[in-house]
């Protein structure tokens, strides 16, 4: 006897245009921005730390690391909420924005603590 299936009431996964040319530009524009920050925190800890070889290994993989969870959170939450990308990319710009200009405050602190 073979078995009949039951209609589930789930709704259909929502249907995902192509990525409009606004996101795009967001996004390379980002990746110019990341490379500028990367370059400017190496200039903000040259003070303390010089221009080593070492001082840019470090800064060039907190920059990778960062990009890799960046990453790996955008494609879990756009997994969850497809519909949305639009506002999500925004509150991540926004939140990327917010923790930059924390940085030159908390440097100030840390190093007049620490250093």
């Amino acid at each position: 006897m073979a078995k009949t299936r039951r209609p589930t009431n789930r709704r259909p996964p929502p249907k995902l245009s192509p990525s409009p040319p606004l996101l795009v530009a967001a996004v390379g524009l980002n990746a110019a921005a990341t490379l500028v920050l990367e370059i400017v925190a190496g200039r903000l800890l040259a003070p303390y730390f010089g221009m080593s070889l070492y001082t840019w290994t470090t800064v060039i993989g907190v920059v990778l690391s960062g990009l890799t969870l960046g990453h790996w959170l955008g494609g879990l939450l756009a997994e969850r909420r497809p519909y949305r990308r639009q506002t999500m990319m925004g509150l991540a710009f926004a939140g990327g924005a917010l923790f930059t200009l924390l940085v030159l405050p908390l440097i100030g602190f840390v190093s007049h603590r620490l250093l």
